[in-house]
């Protein structure tokens, strides 16, 4: 490429960027349907996390998906039984 003096950083940066370029994909992929889900009363937190992880197309493979939805259904779900 034409900058040798940075190219030793890439493999160090495309993890990074990879992150932060697919961040908003695991919110529509992932967490808006694990909390709609646990909102409706359809499943329990917990499982609408592991079942929205494994369904996201795009961000499926990232790793701890799921623990973010999770807290987003019990958020929602704690939203739905407020007075």
């Amino acid at each position: 490429g034409k900058r040798q003096d940075i190219a030793w950083a890439v493999p160090m940066v495309a993890p990074l960027a990879s992150e932060i370029l697919l961040a908003s994909n695991v919110i529509i992929n992932v967490t808006v349907p694990a909390a709609v889900a646990a909102a409706m009363g359809l499943l329990t937190p917990e499982e609408a996390g592991k079942i929205a992880q494994r369904a996201g197309f795009v961000s499926s493979g990232i790793p701890g998906s799921n623990v973010n939805a999770e807290a987003a259904a019990k958020l929602a779900l704690e939203v739905m039984r407020a007075p």
